[in-house]
């Protein structure tokens, strides 16, 4: 720690080991993620050239601009002229093997969305049902205001306020609560913290919205 590594040696494996491998470090590459796992890992990792430490399979990889299915055909026979007996394998697209790695994290993340976009629903349905027959029980003492005098406006005015106050202390006590739930997902999220300012504030707009139309409409039809 604290030296340049460059030109130095190191072993894997087991020192009381007769068969110690002992490598020379010739460059020092940049942290690489593995895994979506262990991004919060940090795993000592080495390269070695085939030559030196050969495994049974390797990964082939290719940049070009032609179309997958025409790349895998010319990619194979241009094996197949060096090396008839080299098996190649699932050949993928980069793109198709962030995907396929990613299919069960994908998998919760559209579950979870399914269920958010529902439950978003049923609370915004539930806000517009309360605050609408709320208003509506209210309906004579806004004839009563009325009849006393009070304008129209000043009256849908009041409504909306006052609903507007109750449905901003339920939704501030809804963040209270999903701050603390949103932790729990902490897992199965990828570079989006679990209070995603942008989710956080299109839902409670939705909702705000939600209860102020609810109380607005009824008030103004109570009001003519």
């Amino acid at each position: 720690p604290g030296k340049d590594p460059i030109g130095r040696r190191f072993n894997f494996g087991n020192e009381d080991s007769d068969t110690i491998q002992f490598v020379s470090v010739i460059g020092v590459v940049g942290d690489v993620l593995q895994s979506v796992e262990d991004r919060e890992q940090r795993l000592e990792m080495a390269y070695v050239p085939h030559t030196q430490d050969p495994y049974q399979y390797l990964y082939f990889l290719v940049r070009s601009n032609t179309a997958s299915g025409v790349l895998s055909s010319k990619i194979r026979g241009i094996i197949r002229s060096h090396n008839p007996d080299l098996a190649l394998v699932d050949v993928r697209t980069f793109r198709e093997h962030v995907t396929f790695s990613m299919w069960t994290h994908r998998l919760f993340t559209t579950l979870f969305g399914v269920f958010a976009i529902l439950a978003l629903i049923i609370a915004a349905v539930g806000i517009y049902g309360v605050m609408s027959y709320n208003v509506g029980q209210r309906t004579q003492e806004i004839g009563i205001r009325m009849a006393l005098g009070a304008e129209p406006q000043a009256v849908v005015r009041m409504v909306t306020l006052q609903a507007a106050k109750l449905t901003g202390i339920g939704i501030l006590r809804g963040l209270l609560a999903a701050f603390g739930v949103t932790r729990l997902m902490a897992a199965q999220l990828f570079h989006v913290s679990p209070t995603d300012p942008p989710t956080f504030t299109i839902v409670c707009v939705l909702l705000a919205l939600s209860g102020i139309v609810a109380a607005t409409v009824p008030a103004m039809r109570a009001a003519r």
